[in-house]
C-alpha cells in the first residue's frame, strides 16, 4: 500500500495531508478530533485498512499538528478549508467525509454549508451540540478517581477555556490521560503528552460554547450517515449519537461494547468493517432499521 504526505496550500495556508490508495478509487476525508491538542496519525492509522477500495486522505487542520498556524484561526476557517481540500483532491466529485469528535463538528457545519460535496458521512463520537461539554464534565466527575492529579478546574478549561499556556495544556492532558483510552498506561500517557502537538491559543480561538447547536438542522443532511460511538464514552456519551440518528433521515447508528471516546482506534477492524457495509449497500435505512440497529448494539 502507498503511503505518501505532501503539504497543499487550502485558503493562504500550507495543511500537512496523508495519502493512501489509488488516486482513481473513492475518497474518504478524515478530519481528526482534538481542539488544538491532536493531529492525523491516529486517525490516519485506524482508516488505512479501507484503502484497498478507498483513497482516504487525511489532514492537519489549521494550526493543529504540522500545518501551518495561519490566520484565521477560527471554527468556520476549518469548515471552508475542508471544502477547499475537498475541491484540491476530488475537483467536482463528491467524497465521503469521516469525522471523529472536534473533527465531527467540523464535517457537520461542512455538510450542512457545502451539502454538494459530500457523498457520504461518517461520525465518530462526537455530537450536534454544546451540551455534550456539561455530560462531559459529569462524566468526569464520576472517574475523577481513575485520575487523581486531575481535579474538575482542569477538565473545565479542556473542554472550555482558560487554557494558561501550552505548558498548563500538556500537563492537564498527561493528568487526564487515564480517561481516554481502555489501552492507557502511564508510559503511553507520558510520550503522548510529550510529543503530542497542541498549541492553548488554537484550542481558545476555536472555542463554539453555546453557538455550536446544529440539531434542528440533522434534518436537512440528505446523504447517507454512518454514526458510531463508544459504549463507554465519557466525553460524547452514546446519547449524542442517538440524536444524530433520530435527526439525520437516512443514518445507521452503531454502538460498539467496550470501547471509550477513540473507538475507531481501539477497534479498526470492526469500524473500517461497517463503514465498507455502509457505503456498498443500496436503498435508504429504514427508521425501523435504525431502532433496531441501536437496540441490537446496546443489548449485545
Amino acid at each position: 500500500m502507498t503511503v505518501r504526505y505532501d503539504y497543499l496550500r487550502v485558503n493562504g495556508t500550507r495543511l500537512l495531508c496523508a495519502f493512501a490508495g489509488e488516486d482513481c478509487a473513492r475518497t474518504i476525508i478524515v478530519v481528526h478530533g482534538g481542539r488544538g491538542s491532536s493531529e492525523h496519525g491516529a486517525d490516519f492509522a485506524a482508516f488505512r485498512p479501507l484503502a484497498d477500495s478507498f483513497r482516504i486522505v487525511a489532514y492537519d487542520q489549521r494550526g493543529c499538528g504540522r500545518s501551518e498556524l495561519a490566520e484565521p484561526i477560527t471554527f468556520d476557517q476549518l469548515v471552508d478549508d475542508l471544502e477547499a481540500l475537498r475541491k484540491l483532491v476530488s475537483g467536482d466529485r463528491p467524497v465521503a467525509v469521516a469525522g471523529f469528535s472536534f473533527g465531527g463538528m467540523v464535517a457537520l457545519t461542512h455538510i450542512l454549508k457545502y451539502p454538494q460535496g459530500v457523498s457520504h458521512l461518517v461520525l465518530i463520537g462526537t455530537a450536534a451540540s454544546h451540551h455534550f461539554k456539561a455530560r462531559a464534565l459529569e462524566g468526569f466527575d464520576r472517574r475523577a478517581a481513575l485520575a487523581p492529579m486531575a481535579t474538575r478546574q482542569m477538565a473545565e478549561k479542556r473542554f472550555g477555556i482558560g487554557m494558561v499556556d501550552d505548558i498548563e495544556f500538556r500537563l492537564i492532558q498527561f493528568a487526564m490521560g487515564s480517561l481516554d483510552d481502555t489501552r492507557w498506561t502511564p508510559d503511553v500517557a507520558l510520550e503522548a503528552a510529550r510529543t503530542m502537538p497542541l498549541n492553548a491559543e488554537v484550542h481558545t480561538r476555536l472555542y463554539q460554547g453555546e453557538r455550536y447547536d446544529l440539531r434542528s438542522r440533522l434534518r436537512e443532511i440528505k446523504v447517507p450517515s454512518l454514526i458510531i460511538c463508544g459504549a463507554e464514552d465519557w466525553i460524547c456519551p452514546q446519547e449524542f449519537s442517538v440524536v444524530l440518528a433520530q435527526g439525520i433521515p437516512d443514518s445507521r447508528l452503531v454502538i460498539v461494547p467496550d470501547c471509550s471516546h477513540s473507538v475507531h482506534q481501539q477497534r479498526p477492524d470492526l469500524v473500517t468493517d461497517e463503514i465498507r457495509r455502509w457505503t456498498s449497500r443500496s436503498g435508504r435505512c429504514s427508521q425501523e432499521d435504525k431502532i433496531s440497529i441501536v437496540h441490537k448494539r446496546l443489548s449485545s
